[in-house]
């Protein structure tokens, strides 16, 4: 009897530590499982993320290449094919959505369009065993300043991971600057029948501040208005200088005695001398001159005025300068002679450029302002000004006598004391 409950009493301690040791390891196994898994969907999330974060960044790039080529694509369409744009926002857009223009893909959006952006992503988020889901909303490209363009995208991106258990979801506004620098203006082109091709580059702010300021005033002066590119001197060794009829003289005093030369310059600035036995158009008591005059620079004397003159030289340059009378670049692209109500705001204004009326053939040459947007619009009637410093310098048609500025712009810089 004694051995038979001892016999019960083994087997029951077996059983008891059998079911123990199972139920240990069924545990650790399960333990295990889920710890397994939860390392690979904290690896799944972690790829997840980088591959959209990797995805923003490339993006912000790509759409800088898409918006640029998407308005160089309207540019060669409209130069080509000589007719503007009808609305060159909305036409720019559409090049950036899918590229095609009647029926067919644009050499230049080949491979840079949002659409193909969107196909890369899906095909490269396969590679990584991800499906994505891709928007672009709130396509915008709009003038931003005077120089500059902006694109503005919405990207919406979806990413299922581990067989669709997991997903991340990610808005970025996306907006990126478009310089047209260097682009050709198709309004000039277009406008001039072809005689004219300019590319669109900004005047340097830094070196032509303004176009023409009266910058001197001297206490004493004498003779006609005259004007001509400074020369600064001590006086000395004038019989050197060449082309001194076309010279303005700067000096600090008029040596003694007086160098018979001198009389052969356009004018003569003096800080300090007064010396009524020179004869022409000088300034005297001009303080400050050598100061606030560079060698070369173009100087107009008018009365006792001192004016420094940049409008020639921008001339030369062919470049664009900010005008709040003038078209935008997008209104320029649908030959707008200034701006339209859809492209104006308090950021935005228009842009520029002096024409060269001696380049145009005769039935081309009129008598208007030379700034563009109003030499080729054949409504213009404003008064029109030759200006000191410019039109008495120039060679070429009529001795370029045809450069005019408007009433507008003569007002808008301050140059009532140069026109005639």
């Amino acid at each position: 009897m004694f051995s038979r409950k001892k016999g019960m009493v083994y087997t029951m301690f077996v059983v008891i530590v059998m079911t123990t040791i199972i139920a240990f390891i069924n545990f650790n196994i399960t333990t295990r499982n889920t710890t397994v898994d939860e390392s690979l969907d904290r690896m799944t999330v972690d790829n997840m993320y980088y591959f959209i974060e990797g995805t923003i960044e490339d993006f912000e790039r790509s759409s800088y290449i898409s918006a640029k080529r998407g308005v160089i694509s309207l540019i060669d369409i409209i130069a080509a094919e000589g007719n503007y744009s009808n609305d060159s926002k909305t036409n720019i857009e559409s090049f950036i959505s899918n590229g095609f223009y009647n029926g067919s893909v644009l050499y230049l959006m080949e491979n840079s369009t949002l659409s193909s952006c969107n196909q890369t992503i899906i095909s490269i988020g396969n590679k990584k065993n991800f499906e994505s889901i891709i928007n672009f909303t709130n396509v915008d490209i709009n003038s931003y300043s005077y120089d500059k363009l902006q694109f503005n995208v919405s990207l919406d991106i979806t990413v299922f991971g581990n067989n669709g258990k997991i997903r991340l979801k990610r808005t970025k506004n996306v907006s990126t600057f478009i310089n047209f620098q260097k682009l050709e203006d198709p309004f000039v082109t277009i406008n001039s029948y072809g005689y004219l091709r300019k590319l669109i580059v900004s005047c340097n702010t830094t070196k032509y501040p303004y176009h023409a300021k009266n910058i001197l005033n001297g206490t004493n002066y004498n003779g006609t208005w005259t004007s001509g590119t400074a020369y600064i001197s001590d006086g000395t060794n004038l019989n050197l200088i060449t082309d001194r009829s076309n010279k303005i003289l700067i000096l600090s005093d008029i040596p003694e005695p007086t160098p018979p030369e001198i009389s052969d310059f356009s004018g003569i600035i003096s800080e300090n001398a007064t010396d009524n036995n020179i004869t022409g158009t000088y300034v005297y008591g001009a303080y400050d001159a050598l100061t606030n005059i560079t060698n070369n620079s173009l100087v107009v004397i008018n009365n006792s005025e001192i004016w420094i003159n940049n409008i020639l030289d921008e001339l030369i340059e062919g470049c664009y300068f900010k005008d709040i009378y003038g078209p935008t670049f997008l209104d320029r692209l649908e030959g707008n002679f200034n701006t339209s109500q859809k492209y104006n705001s308090t950021l935005v204004s228009g842009i520029g450029s002096f024409i060269d009326v001696s380049t145009l053939p005769a039935e081309l040459q009129e008598i208007r302002s030379d700034i563009d947007f109003i030499y080729f619009d054949e409504t213009q009637t404003d008064t029109t000004y030759s200006i000191m410093g410019v039109t008495d310098k120039c060679t070429g048609y009529s001795k370029r006598s045809w450069f005019r500025l408007d009433q507008k712009h003569v007002d808008l810089w301050g140059l009532e004391s140069i026109v005639y």
